[in-house]
């Protein structure tokens, strides 16, 4: 699927790409709703109906992945909970292996996640990708999500990369459209994000379920 010899610069997600985002669904769908719920003194699915609804009216925006925001509007800190739960933070098949054979490629490898901040080093406290990358691109401070071209065009001016030899490898295929969009040569989704749901059936991207299938040779 990829073309190796045309591509320089591999930018990779983090959350549903090289991270399991079965720890993410959990933790939105049980872990914080059971906690809202006793805080609140309310039923479990009264607690979930009023998250998943807020969590809603933000969707595709940099408030959407921003936990100090839902903080405050839950009044629950929320990074205490996320790394109470922490330890079932998990690799996704080959992620690992993949840095490492992209490495040996002489690859540039760029991080870029939607991923707060607070939320990124819990993550990394349980698993450690940090010294795989060239650079690590957290979209709050580029003060726009990836679903957003401004996040694209900050990118672009702020690190000097060059979009026209680079793959990006991401689960949200809103991401994938905009980068795509904005000049980014190869993209490739993930059909199987959460390794508890099944794999996507219809992709509009070329699409896999382990990295073993695109190692570089």
């Amino acid at each position: 699927i990829v073309k190796w010899a045309e591509i320089d610069l591999v930018l990779l997600d983090l959350d549903g790409t090289l991270l399991d985002l079965n720890f993410d669904n959990c933790f939105w769908n049980y872990y914080l709703p059971m906690e809202y719920a006793k805080t609140l003194s309310i039923p479990d699915n009264q607690a979930i109906d009023i998250i998943r609804k807020s969590l809603d009216s933000k969707l595709g925006t940099l408030s959407w992945y921003d936990i100090d925001y839902w903080s405050e509007r839950f009044n629950i800190d929320i990074a205490k909970i996320k790394l109470k739960f922490s330890s079932n933070v998990s690799l996704r098949p080959n992620a690992e292996e993949f840095l490492a054979a992209v490495r040996s490629a002489n690859k540039k490898l760029v991080m870029v996640t939607n991923a707060h901040r607070k939320v990124f080093e819990i993550k990394m406290g349980e698993i450690d990708l940090t010294d795989w990358f060239d650079n690590i691109i957290i979209s709050h401070e580029l003060k726009a999500a990836k679903e957003s071209l401004l996040f694209w065009k900050e990118l672009e001016s702020r690190h000097k990369l060059d979009f026209q030899k680079a793959l990006l490898i991401d689960d949200n295929e809103d991401v994938l459209k905009i980068a795509k969009s904005f000049g980014v040569a190869q993209v490739i989704t993930i059909a199987n994000p959460d390794s508890c749901q099944k794999p996507k059936i219809k992709t509009n991207y070329s699409a896999i379920s382990d990295f073993s299938e695109i190692m570089p040779l």
